[in-house]
């Protein structure tokens, strides 16, 4: 729900948001003659943290949930090393083992549905 808040602020402010609130507990480890209102920034950090689970939870409430007829969707996730993602001389080898798991995955893999003819 907190995500739906990057639409009004983008990431910028969410981020700005974040370093406020985890950084604002750092402020209880001053002197207190040094701070007025400790828990300031803290109270004002989760009250926009909640404001914007409000905000989302309505958001995404008012919106009805739509499905679309005739999709299947395949989520992979490819087992394959690290280093070999990010390693461009391995490029054609990923892409080759990505295209294989998209035209024809493992039988084990497949859910049921996928299995019986339809």
């Amino acid at each position: 729900m907190l995500a739906q808040s990057a639409a009004l602020i983008g990431i910028w402010g969410l981020t700005f948001i974040a370093v406020a609130v985890f950084a604002s507990p750092a402020v209880f480890a001053d002197d207190r003659t040094d701070t007025r209102r400790p828990w300031l920034p803290l109270a004002l950090g989760l009250a926009i943290l909640a404001a914007f689970a409000t905000y989302g939870a309505w958001r995404l409430g008012r919106t009805p949930t739509a499905f679309v007829d005739n999709v299947r969707l395949r989520i992979m996730q490819p087992n394959l090393q690290q280093d070999d993602k990010f390693n461009y001389s391995a490029k054609q080898r990923v892409m080759s083992h990505y295209l294989e798991l998209r035209i024809a995955p493992p039988a084990r893999n497949r859910p049921a549905s996928a299995t019986s003819p339809t």
